[in-house]
């Protein structure tokens, strides 16, 4: 199928051969930011203006839902697990949050993380493995730093800073299947 977000609170299933609507996902008044969908499609995420949704795409139910901060700017940020069940959502207080959504219980809480264009987050296919690309004040200024934090202890697992005057922007990026190595670009 083919999901398309909306502004008026709501997630929309399309077949994707005829395009008729299969199912509306109702999240809120406002738009759906960012989405992400659990490899084998058994799961969607949505992060709205205030909130973050999980929805089983099979059954059509609500499996979590997240009060987030209202988003009020850039920061829409979210990424899920492969198997669906860890998501992680960049907020607008600048922290970022992981969720288990089997207990929906928040598992790790990363703060400072103010993001601009060009920045994010990924989450491993397996959750176990975080990537946050940032910027952040420090001694020579604004700064621009990537870091892969273990989920769920927050240990920092790497990290690369670059100065103010070096363009980096990462658009997309993997980690391998066995979380050893990490692309970007």
């Amino acid at each position: 199928g083919l999901l398309t977000g909306t502004n008026h609170g709501s997630l929309s299933l399309h077949d994707l051969q005829t395009g008729d609507l299969l199912h509306e996902f109702i999240f809120q008044s406002g738009f759906g930011y960012a989405k992400a969908v659990s490899a084998d499609g058994s799961r969607v995420a949505l992060r709205g203006d205030e909130s973050v949704h999980v929805w089983d795409i099979t059954s059509k139910k609500e499996l979590v839902h997240f009060d987030e901060p209202e988003s009020i700017n850039t920061q829409h940020h979210l990424d899920m697990s492969a198997d669906g069940k860890v998501v992680a959502a960049l907020n607008s207080d600048k922290l970022t949050r992981v969720w288990d959504v089997d207990t929906g219980e928040v598992i790790l809480t990363i703060e400072e993380c103010v993001t601009s264009e060009g920045f994010g987050i990924r989450l491993s296919a397996d959750g176990s493995r975080l990537l946050i690309a940032r910027k952040f004040f420090g001694d020579d200024g604004w700064e621009r730093r990537f870091e892969v934090f273990a989920v769920p202890s927050g240990e920092v697992l790497g990290s690369n800073t670059f100065s103010n005057d070096t363009v980096l922007s990462i658009h997309v990026s993997a980690f391998s299947p066995d979380n050893t190595h990490l692309a970007f670009g």
